[in-house]
């Protein structure tokens, strides 16, 4: 099942009236909104913010090459990458009005949005979408071993569940470590290394364009396998790149907590 693709990467407000070109693409590629709210970027590493509070954050590997543009508003953030090399991440965020430990997270706390490729595109790299967490941001910056965890949950991806499996074990030599049912499939997961911090993976294995994600089955799954009760710093659907990528996106009907210790009524 191994493919030379899973060796070849490492894991790494304004209104709009008219077409507005992003440089470097096409007037096919152009988005139009009468939204107040909208914001674009083009090919700016900055953070794209809306009053509302959500936003768009944007990273990138220093290998990347190429362009994206990111356009965010009240109910879409659509994703235009042309991706020669490297890594790309972005997604729809909110800032978090207080923190909390992982074991506070309210069991019915969940994160929601519908997600379609709009253009499959080109290029022998592939996406990985769905809700990622982070728990003790802190611990990163303050240099201890594996201090910081960076969490996937994969809703859907350009690679089947099981090419996901084999790239996380060629690659990253994760180790499986167990599955959970909910939200109408089972999640295989996995824990592995990078750098210097942990990731663990949650891979739906019946993929979906959308719907309801609880973090509580998965967060007391991976408490049971190593991630600590530390701060709970957020979450985000989250899309990310490897490799040769010329395709287009959407997000669109989202909805991210900003509280992770209430119930979705009182948010």
């Amino acid at each position: 099942m191994s493919r030379p693709l899973f060796r070849a990467f490492s894991l790494a407000a304004i209104a709009v009236t008219a077409a507005l070109a992003a440089p470097g693409f096409s007037e096919a590629d152009t988005y139009t909104t009468s939204d107040e709210d909208f914001v674009v970027s083009t090919t700016e590493k900055k953070e794209l913010t809306l009053d509302t509070g959500y936003l768009a954050p944007v990273w990138t590997s220093d290998q990347f090459k190429g362009e994206h543009f990111r356009g965010l508003d009240h109910d879409r953030l659509v994703i235009r990458i042309d991706q020669t090399a490297g890594g790309y991440d972005t997604a729809v965020a909110r800032h978090a009005a207080g923190f909390t430990r992982v074991d506070e997270v309210h069991p019915d706390t969940y994160v929601e949005g519908e997600f379609e490729v709009t253009d499959p595109g080109t290029g022998d790299g592939f996406w990985v979408y769905g809700p990622k967490v982070s728990v003790n941001w802190d611990g990163f910056h303050l240099n201890e071993p594996d201090g910081w965890y960076e969490n996937y949950i994969v809703d859907t991806a350009s690679l089947s569940p099981g090419e996901i499996e084999q790239w996380l074990y060629d690659v990253h030599k994760a180790k499986p470590i167990g599955t959970t049912r909910h939200n109408g499939s089972v999640y295989k997961h996995y824990r592995l290394v990078h750098k210097r911090w942990v990731q663990l993976w949650a891979v739906r294995q019946d993929y979906r364009n959308g719907g309801v994600t609880h973090l509580y089955p998965i967060l007391r799954h991976w408490r049971r396998h190593g991630l600590p009760n530390e701060k709970f710093d957020g979450v985000k659907l989250n899309m990310e790149f490897f490799g040769e990528n010329r395709r287009a996106f959407e997000i669109r009907d989202y909805f991210v907590p900003a509280h992770l210790d209430q119930r979705p009524s009182q948010q």
